[in-house]
């Protein structure tokens, strides 16, 4: 989930974007070990960049870990989005459809073919 409002000129279309270090603090995401839709994003961040036989793994996990705010309620992502508290939001949650369409008044939402967000 991206915060148009406060993309300053950002461009983000994979998740290999998500390690400029000019979005440190600007991107949400649930705590793994506590909320499913985190961890299913970290199963698909791990996809993107070829699983774990890729040898600089590590190094960009470290990169991706180094941007990023970490709370406990995967609700605090989109909220935190949509509020424009950051930038970039890491979820899978159903509710951020939802809440999406809600506020911005759409009918219907859906993400680019191809996309993993």
């Amino acid at each position: 989930m991206i915060s148009w409002k406060r993309r300053q000129g950002v461009t983000i279309t994979s998740y290999e974007d998500l390690l400029m270090k000019k979005l440190k603090g600007k991107i949400i995401s649930a705590d793994p070990t506590e909320s499913s839709s985190a961890w299913n994003q970290l199963q698909c961040i791990l996809t993107d960049f070829g699983g774990w036989d890729r040898k600089s793994l590590g190094l960009i996990l470290k990169k991706l870990m180094l941007n990023l705010s970490i709370t406990d309620g995967s609700s605090a992502v989109y909220k935190g989005v949509h509020n424009g508290e950051y930038l970039v939001g890491l979820t899978y949650e159903p509710r951020m459809r939802t809440d999406v369409i809600r506020r911005s008044g759409r009918r219907s939402y859906r993400l680019p073919e191809g996309r993993c967000y």
